[in-house]
């Protein structure tokens, strides 16, 4: 699954979440937060967490 790194960039934004706050919240590492934010793909499981934290439905996030 790829998320859109805007999207993500902007939701993190949003919440005044930091990556090291984001991945406390999420139980994701910092290298997992920042190669998403970078364009990388990840898991599913991953970006439903990234989702559920952020308060949206996965498909506002993935790119198209």
């Amino acid at each position: 699954m790829r998320i859109n790194r805007e999207k993500f960039a902007i939701a993190l934004l949003k919440r005044d979440l930091t990556q090291k706050k984001f991945s406390e919240i999420t139980g994701l590492s910092r290298t997992t937060i920042n190669g998403i934010k970078n364009g990388r793909s990840c898991s599913d499981r991953t970006g439903r967490i990234i989702a559920k934290a952020l308060g949206v439905n996965i498909k506002e996030l993935q790119e198209q």
